[in-house]
């Protein structure tokens, strides 16, 4: 399928696209990130079960993670859900951390 980028963030690495008319998608709530609390990542490929949101900014939620379960160079764009809401999309990991970072809802909601 053929989408057009329609904005391109450089900051957070992310494109947004337009698609295309009556494309089947479901939507999902953005929420606010609790800190300290668990949160999952889920694709179309895969589910990280539990990583812990360890700090939240205007901008960056800083997330930890079990050191066997850590998101792969494909997991990039994946939201980070709590309570079956978004609360920030993965964007990097930090492998000798075990810690990621996500862009926050805060973000994903302005755009």
């Amino acid at each position: 399928m053929k989408l057009v980028v329609t904005r391109i963030l450089k900051g957070y690495n992310i494109a947004l696209i337009k698609l295309p008319p009556y494309t089947e998608i479901e939507i999902t709530e953005f929420g606010s990130p609790a800190e300290l609390e668990l949160a999952v990542l889920v694709n179309d490929t895969r589910t990280i079960n539990y990583c812990r949101v360890a700090n939240s900014g205007a901008s960056l939620l800083f997330l930890g993670f079990q050191c066997h379960d850590m998101p792969e160079p494909e997991d990039s764009g994946t939201p980070v859900l709590q309570g079956g809401k978004v609360i920030g999309m993965m964007t990097s990991t930090i492998l000798d951390t075990c810690m990621g970072i996500a862009v926050s809802s805060k973000i994903l909601r302005s755009l």
